[in-house]
């Protein structure tokens, strides 16, 4: 799950996701939130583009030069 999709989730904005995780970064194990490698970022938005609704939700996301946070374990927040 991108940091994205959890902000949906809980109804915020993603940098005011990532912020508060940055902010309160000890109470979350390690292994938590990770940044995806250019590659990684590659063979997700490969993957999604096999589902056309995430095809058509990707088109309307504008392109970053950030790489998005995943989270491993989104039930903690």
């Amino acid at each position: 799950m991108i940091d994205r999709d959890l902000a949906e989730l809980y109804g915020v904005e993603t940098k005011h996701l990532n912020r508060q995780v940055k902010r309160n970064i000890q109470c979350f194990p390690e292994e938590f939130m990770f940044h995806l490698t250019p590659a990684k970022k590659t063979e997700l938005v490969t993957i999604c583009h096999q589902f056309r609704t995430m095809k058509d939700l990707y088109k309307q996301v504008k392109p970053t030069r950030t790489l998005k946070r995943v989270s491993t374990n989104p039930i903690q927040w």
